[in-house]
């Protein structure tokens, strides 16, 4: 972990923090579009949201959802899955190169481990994703085991993204406090 760190510390400079951000507002813009891959073509084919971007779920409900989403709800979040294993390391070392300048701005440091929170962050999202995708794809064999991994990565993902915002205004508070 600490090799991993220092790795980010190491790569953070304008360009690396300007490509991840670049990469991430866009993967953000598509995932807003009207394209038939977005919460909201999900929600207007089913009406429920994808599983993402609710806190908690139990496997009941995961399992629901799955249903209730029906055949052209599941293609359509299969393919907003791929754009979201492609935002999870876009926003993650957007958000750890992030950390790692605030870091040296504020303290003049280079070594913080705070910078590998997104990544956790990240993990709890590829977790999830992962768990999502057996759920969809196993429809309507799909595992309560699964959808209950898939839940506790969901807010796992969230724990670490509060996490990462609470490092991220320390290091910016203690920046300006200089």
């Amino acid at each position: 972990m600490n090799n991993l760190s220092r790795w980010l510390h190491k790569h953070t400079n304008g360009r690396s923090l300007a490509l991840t951000f670049a990469l991430t507002f866009a993967i953000i813009a598509l995932m807003q579009s009207s394209l038939p891959m977005t919460n909201t073509a999900l929600l207007a084919v089913s009406g429920e949201n994808i599983l993402d971007i609710t806190f908690y779920y139990d496997s009941g409900e995961a399992l629901r959802r799955a249903e209730a989403y029906g055949p052209e709800g599941r293609s359509i979040y299969l393919r907003f899955l791929l754009l979201d294993f492609l935002f999870i390391p876009a926003y993650s070392l957007a958000a750890a190169f992030l950390i790692s300048a605030l870091a040296r701005k504020a303290d003049g440091i280079s070594d913080s481990r705070a910078n590998l929170l997104p990544l956790l962050m990240g993990l709890g999202d590829f977790i999830e994703n992962n768990c999502t995708l057996m759920l969809l794809t196993s429809y309507p064999d799909s595992s309560t085991v699964i959808a209950s991994i898939g839940s506790s990565a969901t807010m796992l993902k969230y724990l670490f993204g509060v996490a990462t915002l609470g490092a991220v205004l320390n290091f910016m508070a203690r920046r300006f406090a200089r």
